[in-house]
């Protein structure tokens, strides 16, 4: 076997020769191909990224992007693609409404001052914007849940065993009613007279506790 077919040179160099072609496919597996022999070039993942972009393969594009820029960490990655994989990471994540994630990865830019800084800088305050905003209806959303939580009025489960204890026990009809399973360690009855307003409850606190 020749040592040129162990190149990732010859594949990225082919690869490219196919998207001038417009042959977005075949390009796209010589690149694999690149990236499987190591990829000296350090270009493979970044040109299939915009191929699958091109192609509307968003998600695909997104995954490469992401892997390209761990090789930022190793130090084989130009500041184009860098940029270019932040940008487009973090508008993706944007739209995905994971704005954490988008803010994270383009603050890797935050020091940038190349021609892209106006848009960058413009970005993040869109993102953290939409993150401030995220955070305050899911705070709004917690708060609700609690008050509608203590909307209910408190009940005497020792009062309601004893009441569902004895042969007494009738269901009580309220009209209307969610089925409650109103079970404890001590194994009480299914209690089945959850009510919808606040003048029934206070009736059934009454009835258990009398």
């Amino acid at each position: 076997r020749s040592s040129k077919s162990n190149d990732s040179r010859m594949f990225t160099a082919l690869g490219m020769t196919y998207e001038k072609l417009d042959k977005k496919q075949e390009a796209i597996k010589c690149y694999e191909k690149a990236i499987i022999l190591k990829d000296k070039e350090g270009i493979a993942l970044y040109r299939m990224a915009k191929l699958y972009d091109e192609m509307g393969d968003k998600d695909k594009a997104a995954v490469c992007f992401e892997q390209n820029l761990t090789k930022n960490v190793e130090g084989n990655i130009d500041g184009e693609a860098m940029i270019a994989s932040c940008l487009y990471l973090s508008k993706y994540y944007k739209e995905k409404t994971m704005y954490d994630k988008a803010y994270n990865i383009l603050m890797k830019l935050k020091d940038y001052e190349g021609s892209e800084k106006d848009e960058i800088h413009s970005l993040l305050k869109e993102i953290n914007n939409l993150r401030e905003s995220n955070k305050n209806l899911k705070s709004t959303s917690i708060n609700a849940n609690n008050n509608q939580e203590n909307y209910y009025p408190s009940f005497n489960k020792n009062s309601y065993r004893d009441y569902y204890e004895t042969e007494s026990y009738q269901p009580y009809e309220y009209g209307q009613y969610n089925d409650y399973d109103y079970q404890t360690n001590w194994n009480m009855r299914p209690f089945a007279l959850y009510s919808q307003s606040i003048e029934n409850k206070r009736n059934l606190e009454n009835l258990a506790s009398s």
